[in-house]
Order: structure tokens, then sequence, then C-alpha cells
């Protein structure tokens, strides 16, 4: 009879401290003390029935020893933090996940690491404002109220220093293009917290951002060590090694964000972008079209495309896929232009003149049109109307298009002598 109440004492208690390590979010000890009351209850119901041996018993009293030196060494060597009352009801209002996706930087989104560190405030009312802030800071980030969620942060931080709460002041700077600023938290928690993969990214993006991209590819390979399985990690780095003229390992990079968000159309386009550049336009135009797969609504996406069939020679292609963008968004002024150069290239000159007028209908000193223009109505003899496009090119042509620049000059002055000079080359594809 003593023996079962001494069985039913540990069952009851195994199951009391099961439930306390579950409240306190410490699920090892929660499995071991659920454990410790299963085995306590089998030798319990086998002792009922009449059917445990002295073997079994003695067996069961060392598991039910080894359990309370278990949980006595969990006590004693504080591997249980006692939670308040504040602390478990802050949890029923853990705020919805901020969306990642929408911004460059990481924030840190660790609630309950955030509820933990305030929870050694004596005063309940301190903590519950702490929170507030909190709470009010994650809500406008949500809301892309930058400002706002920046006072509301350094608010906590004027009260309390703590990584989670400068990791997401950085970000927010860095989303305020104020990297500089930025980086003076991330040193703050290198110097005094362990860093981990949030701060590797941020600091990398900030430094990126600064121009220095060495600095910045150092903390984007310590991220490998300690993987974040978001896709812009990888996206970002790619983006960092293209500044540097590593075009293999961004396309690397970038093929791993697509693993990671499959329905992301912009990752695709960059890795089209690369191949372009790379002279593989055939690739550039497959990754183009798996974009399209994903969001055939993007002019962008499909004006890149039209830019690949005119590498590809493809004329007639391109001016559809041109005409795709357009439709989109009809005050698309590089489409225009480059549906122009397309339609020239097919011989189709006076169709290009009006392709080009429409793009310069939106910006009249939009100078790649406006040479363009003059070229076609150059080829067609149209002398009087071309020298009034060359020279509108003229009065607002950038200096780095000196070449350009120079065969204007010198069409003028064929031209103002009645000659019928070579006319120079019609501007690239953007």
């Amino acid at each position: 009879m003593y023996f079962i109440a001494t069985v039913m004492g540990a069952l009851a208690l195994f199951a009391y401290l099961a439930y306390f390590a579950y409240h306190q979010e410490n699920y090892r000890l929660f499995a071991v003390n659920m454990l410790l009351g299963l085995v306590t209850l089998i030798g319990l119901i086998l002792e009922l029935l009449n059917r445990s041996s002295r073997e079994e018993i003695f067996i069961l009293g060392l598991l039910v020893l080894a359990g309370l030196i278990t949980n006595a060494y969990f006590l004693v060597n504080d591997r249980i933090s006692v939670y308040s009352h504040f602390y478990r009801s802050a949890l029923k209002s853990l705020p919805p996940a901020c969306d990642q996706d929408q911004y460059e930087a990481i924030f840190c989104l660790r609630h309950r690491e955030f509820l933990r560190a305030i929870d050694v405030f004596p005063e309940t009312k301190e903590k519950e404002q702490l929170w507030h802030h909190w709470l009010q800071g994650m809500t406008l980030l949500r809301n892309q109220r930058m400002d706002e969620a920046l006072h509301e942060f350094l608010r906590i931080h004027d009260w309390i220093v703590l990584p989670e709460v400068m990791l997401n002041i950085g970000a927010i700077l860095i989303e305020k293009n104020m990297p500089r600023e930025a980086l003076n938290y991330f040193d703050e928690i290198e110097k005094h917290f362990e860093p981990d993969a949030l701060l590797f990214y941020n600091k990398g993006l900030a430094l990126s951002k600064l121009g220095q991209l060495t600095e910045a590819n150092a903390y984007y390979e310590r991220l490998q060590e300690r993987p974040l399985a978001l896709w812009k990690v990888p996206f970002m780095h790619g983006k960092l090694l293209r500044r540097m003229g590593q075009n293999e390992k961004a396309i690397t990079l970038f093929l791993q964000a697509a693993r990671l968000a499959p329905t992301n159309a912009k990752i695709w386009a960059y890795i089209a972008i690369l191949h372009s550049k790379q002279g593989q336009p055939e690739r550039a135009l497959l990754a183009l079209d798996q974009a399209l797969r994903i969001n055939d609504q993007d002019a962008m996406l499909w004006y890149n495309r039209g830019n690949m069939l005119v590498k590809m020679k493809d004329y007639a292609s391109a001016i559809r896929s041109y005409d795709r963008a357009l439709e989109i968004n009809p005050g698309f002024i590089r489409a225009w232009n480059n549906k122009g150069i397309a339609l020239t290239r097919l011989g189709k000159t006076e169709e290009a003149i009006q392709c080009y007028r429409h793009a310069l209908s939106f910006e009249s000193r939009y100078h790649e049109a406006l040479l363009n223009c003059a070229l076609a109505l150059d080829t067609l003899h149209r002398t009087n109307e071309a020298v009034d496009y060359y020279r509108r090119f003229l009065q607002c042509a950038p200096a780095e298009l000196r070449d350009h620049i120079a065969h204007v000059r010198r069409r003028l002055h064929e031209l103002s002598a009645h000659t019928t000079a070579r006319t120079p080359h019609m501007m690239k594809v953007a």
C-alpha cells in the first residue's frame, strides 16, 4: 500500500513538473518529465495488477530517483527560468509576423526573447510599457511607417540595451538609407553581445550600401556558417558579387534564392541580367520566360524580353514583347524607343519614327529617342526635321556620349554643306 502511494505521489510530481516546464518553455525538461511520468504510470498499473517483480520495482525506483536528480540539476543550475504572470499573459498577444519580403533589411522578430529580457524588471508597469512600445513598433513596421517605428524602438533603447532592439533600429536606418548610422548600432551589438546571423546580414547590407564591398562580402560569407532560410540572403549576396564582377558565383546564389522563393519573379529577372552580361541571350530569355510565368503583368520583364530578342536578331518577336510591355504601361518611354529600333532594323522606318515621337510625347528631352528619330528622318532624307532633332539631342545629351555628340556635330556640318555623308550609328538597345 505504501509503495502504491509513493508511486502515485511520484506520478503526480512528474505531471506537475512537466506542466511547469511546458509553461516555462523548457521543452526538453517537459519531454523528460512526460517520459518519467509514463514509466511511473506503467509501474503503477503493473503493481495494481500484481504483475511487478522486485527487479522491476527496483528499476522503477532508480528511474524515479534519476528523474528527481535531473529536475534538481536544472533548478540548481538555473537552467529553468521562472517567468512571471506578465510573461505568460503577454505571450497571448504576440504580434503577427512582419512581412520581411517588402524590405531589404531583415528585422528581428524574436518576440519571446524580448519578453524574457524585460521580464527581469521588478515592476509589472515597466514591463507592460516596454512591451507596448515593442508591439507598436512592430505594427508600424508592418504599415511601413519607418519614422514612427524608429521612435518606438529608440524609446525602448533608452530604457534597456538589448540586441533585438538595436537590430531593429539599425534595420530601420538601412531602410531610411542611413547605413552609416545603422553601422553604429551593429558595431555596438558585435562589441557587447554574441553576434548572430541577423547581424551578419544587416551589417553586410549596410557596408555594401557604403561601397565597402570586400568588408560586406566577409560578413555575407560568415552567414554560410549560420544560414538564414530567407531568399533575400543569397539574393543580396548575389547582387553584391555582381557588383564585384563575380558573375558565376552571383548566378549560383540567385539560383539558391529562387529555390527558397520559387514564386519570386525578381530573382529570375536578375538571373536574366547576368546571363545577358555574359553574352548568353538564350539563357537570359529562358530566365525571363520563367519570371513571366510567375508574373506576366510586369512591363519591365516584357521590355527586357524584347531586348534579349533584339540581341538575338528576332525583331518581330521583340516587337511583340515591347507591345505587351506598352499594353501594361503605355507611358514606358524606353519600350517605345526600343520598339522603334526593332522596327528600323526590319526596314519599317516610318513606323519607327512614330514610336520615337510617342516616347518624346512623354519626355521631350529623352536623348536616345531624339537621336534615333533624327537618324530615321535623315535616312528618309527629311533633312529639315532631322536637323531639328539633331540639335535637340545636342541640347540634352549627357557628356559621356561624347562619340555620338561628335558624330552628330559632324553630320550637322555635313548637312549644312549639302553633303550626303554616312550617318552615325543608331543608339544601342537599353
